[in-house]
Order: structure tokens, then sequence, then C-alpha cells
């Protein structure tokens, strides 16, 4: 379980800070604007920073099995995430990832790794995997920078936008945005004719440097074979000092691991 979780946590993490602001979560009437003016609105309130830390704890359940688990995750914008999980102060887990490449290390309970590019273990896991995607779900951001194009309507009482991307397969992305302060309630992504979807919901938002961040995460992945859960709360973050990102020093003690397409 312990390697499906790293594998999981590297594709779904958010941050969060320390206060809650309470936003207006419905307008009585939603303000109808050109697909550009909503893109442009989206952009604008989207967190812009250089370097971000945050610890906290993430709840996670794969099928039956249940797991709790403390994180420590570093980013310098655009170009390194660094992660370490751990379970009462024992080392489970490491992982760097780069633009193109994923560095993973797993401590406990043996000794294992894996290196690969990040497309070749998204087709592993069967996912759509980017170093863009992965770092806006850590700080809360949309998508709409890496679509072509997209729709819209009104729906559930706000901005629903649907885009379809062509990678290896065809993949159905939306998102749900609060009309008062154009931030993401809720993403999906599903391949259509096959029982893969992705869900993320975006809870709590607070203001913090310059913007506002999602305090508490959720997220849902389902596969024709196992169904993910997984709640990220963050207890502490910090902006804009910098960072040093510690070694994944890899050794003849650690075996590679072999993941099943």
């Amino acid at each position: 379980m312990l390697i499906r979780l790293l594998i999981f946590i590297i594709s779904i993490i958010s941050i969060s800070s320390c206060s809650t602001t309470k936003f207006k979560g419905k307008s009585d009437k939603i303000k109808l604007l050109s697909e550009k003016k909503l893109g442009d609105s989206i952009l604008s309130n989207e967190l812009i920073f250089k370097w971000m830390k945050s610890r906290g704890t993430i709840a996670l359940q794969i099928n039956q099995e249940e797991e709790e688990i403390d994180f420590n995750l570093r980013i310098k914008n655009d170009s390194l995430i660094w992660l370490n999980i751990s379970k009462f102060k024992k080392k489970i887990g490491r992982a760097k990832i780069f633009k193109d490449s994923i560095i993973l290390a797993i401590e406990y309970p043996e000794k294992l790794f894996y290196s690969g590019s990040i497309d070749e273990i998204a087709k592993k896991i069967g996912i759509t995997l980017s170093y863009s995607f992965l770092e806006n779900l850590f700080i809360g951001n949309s998508y709409i920078g890496s679509l072509n194009k997209f729709s819209y309507n009104i729906k559930e009482n706000q901005y629903h936008i649907q885009s379809k991307i062509k990678k290896e397969k065809l993949v159905t992305f939306q998102s749900w945005i609060n009309p008062n302060t154009f931030k993401s309630n809720r993403i999906n992504i599903s391949i259509p004719n096959s029982k893969f979807m992705f869900d993320m919901f975006f809870y709590e938002w607070s203001r913090m440097n310059g913007g506002i961040i999602p305090l508490r995460i959720r997220a849902v992945l389902k596969t024709i074979s196992s169904e993910y859960t997984i709640e990220l709360i963050h207890k502490n973050i910090k902006f804009d000092d910098p960072l040093k990102f510690p070694a994944l020093n890899i050794n003849e003690n650690y075996q590679p691991i072999i993941i099943n397409d």
C-alpha cells in the first residue's frame, strides 16, 4: 500500500495556511462574461509565488484500507517539487519532481526507488500528468492556461468550464468556478468510455501571498480496479523564503520499483 500511496500522493496534493477567510459562496445572479473575459478573470486571480514550503497531514483510503501520514513539501515555482512523507517521525518516502522527470525513494517497509520521465509514469499509472498539472494542484490554481480552448455555461450557480484534451487518449476536463473569487471549487478529469475519473473538491479558502488558496482538498481517483480517496489538511505554510532541497541518496541497498502498465 505504501508504494501506491506515494505514487498517488505525487499526483494529488495542495497547500493551505493558518487563518480562514469566508467568501460568498453563491451569487443571486451570475454576470454573463465573454469566454476571453472569463479566462482573463480566472488567470488574474491565480496565486503567484517563487518559493513555497508547507507541512501538514494526509488521510488516504485505498479501497477499504486507510492510512494517515505527515508531509513536508517544498516548491521552486516552475522548476522543482520536493516531498517527504513520514509517520510518527519515521521516514516513509521522499520524491523529487523536476520539469520532465521524477525520482522516488521508499524508505519503509523496504528500500525501493523509481526514476523516470513524467510521461513514462503517467502512462504506467494511467493518468494525465505533467509538471504544471502537479504544481497547479499544490496551489489551487486553475488549468485554463494549458487549454487550447474551452466552452462554458452556468451550472450549479457557478461558471462551468468544459474542454477536450487530446493526449494518448481523449480526456474530458471540467471545472466549476466560483463567480465571486474566480477560483475552482471542483475539477473533474475523465476519459470517455472508460472507468477512469479524477475528482477534486477545494474547501476553506484563505487569503495568503496576495491571493487565496484552499486549506483543504478532497480528491477521488477511480479506475477499473481501484478507488482512492485522499484528504489533505495543511498546518503551516510559508512563501518566498529561498529553500534548499535535500538530496535523494540512492545506493545499492535500494531495489527498483516495477510499475505495471
